[in-house]
């Protein structure tokens, strides 16, 4: 199951951190995806919307939990079985990475083999967000189609801001 996710190089401290710090990271990834998804649908069934609306529907999202964005998202679009399944253990596993994950391992931080144990979890878990977030990713990008907001125009923008062109703000 894991799959795109860096090898352990050893199994201090440092390393759990940095497996840690990938595995938040890739939960927020995911959470932004739910908040695309639904700021998609918020924006089809409106018409003539200036940026500054658009701006406010991402903004009035991100104020929300995870858990309101998904129960929104699964009220808001028919979304498969199977996905919705993935999508509520990718919640589930993001809440306890969020609160409990060094609580859970408090005893277990204290000794490689604990450690080394942390290190594999916080590998299956960003591996199950980092799927969650990619089915997602395929059903809220059809529906940004539809306003002509393709992957290679997305791409492309990303491109232009991490090689410092302005204009693409």
């Amino acid at each position: 199951m894991i799959y795109n996710i860096p090898k352990p190089m050893g199994s201090d401290a440092k390393e759990v951190f940095s497996f840690f710090g990938l595995c938040m990271y890739q939960a927020q990834v995911f959470e932004q995806e739910v908040v695309n998804l639904l700021a998609a649908l918020n924006v089809s069934k409106l018409i003539n919307l200036n940026n500054n609306q658009v701006d406010d529907i991402f903004n009035n999202l991100r104020s929300k939990t995870l858990g309101v964005l998904v129960n929104d998202a699964r009220k808001g679009i028919d979304i498969p079985d199977d996905v919705e399944t993935e999508i509520i253990i990718a919640k589930n596993l993001r809440n306890a990475l969020a609160h409990s994950f060094f609580v859970k391992h408090d005893a277990n931080f204290l000794n490689e083999s604990g450690r080394i144990l942390m290190i594999e979890e916080l590998r299956e878990t960003t591996a199950i967000i980092k799927k969650a977030d990619a089915l997602l990713n395929s059903i809220s990008s059809k529906l940004w189609s539809k306003f002509d907001l393709t992957e290679e125009l997305i791409k492309s923008e990303l491109y232009k801001m991490k090689h410092g062109d302005s204009s693409a703000r």
